[in-house]
């Protein structure tokens, strides 16, 4: 069984840090660093259902943001999603 994990809103963990007394960034990078302990594979690639030659890509690593501009480029130039 594969467990997913949602993290709330801004504007709800604005409301969670005032209501514990700390600071966004402690609930936000206690958020980050338990998701990455429970990272799962850095890259992920799965057959999409019935769709040929359509694959489920997902990167789950720090990269820097000349990396990741060049991701989202290639992205947007995929129609795939549009199709």
């Amino acid at each position: 069984m594969e467990h997913r994990t949602s993290f709330p809103r801004r504007e709800n963990v604005v409301r969670i840090a005032k209501a514990l007394g700390v600071a966004v960034p402690h609930l936000t990078n206690a958020f980050v660093h338990e998701d990455l302990q429970r990272a799962p594979a850095s890259l992920s690639i799965t057959e999409a259902s019935g769709r040929p030659n359509v694959v489920l890509l997902q990167i789950h690593r720090r990269v820097s943001t000349t990396t990741a501009a060049k991701v989202i480029a290639l992205l947007s130039e995929d129609a795939t999603e549009a199709a």
